[in-house]
């Protein structure tokens, strides 16, 4: 599940959609690049809608995803440092609207979501660290 979850994330940030129709056919068309990149003999069967909704289902269990909250979350902070006083934040973030039809649907793909947010700021602190060493 692993490696479903992680290219599934990766198809989701290059295209902007989270709707698990859509991953096979993007995964068959990128099918060399994955497969070279995760090492894995990565096909199209591998992100059929029912394989997707089954990762949904097993991302849905609190037990589960408390274990895995405490894993990734229990030291993640970020600190901006805004003391000049000419500095300003802006955040453009801009949004589509996510329809789901069950519960426990919505909920696995917010899990996923709030996991893929994490994936990206652990890269963005790991960049950020090699950059400050070299």
């Amino acid at each position: 599940m692993g490696w479903v979850v992680s290219i599934w994330l990766s198809h989701i940030i290059s295209v902007y959609n989270h709707r698990m129709d859509r991953v096979q056919e993007w995964a068959a068309t990128h099918q060399v690049s994955l497969r070279q990149l995760t090492g894995q003999n990565v096909t199209e069967l591998d992100f059929t809608d029912d394989r997707l909704a089954i990762c949904l289902r097993e991302l849905h269990k609190p037990d589960q995803w408390r274990r895995i909250e405490s894993l990734l979350g229990n030291r993640l902070l970020r600190v901006y440092d805004l003391r000049p006083a000419n500095t300003v934040r802006l955040d453009g973030t801009t949004a589509t609207p996510v329809y789901v039809q069950r519960d426990d649907h919505a909920q696995g793909l917010f899990h996923l979501l709030s996991l893929a947010a994490r994936l990206l700021a652990l890269g963005d602190y790991t960049a950020r660290r090699a950059l400050a060493d070299q």
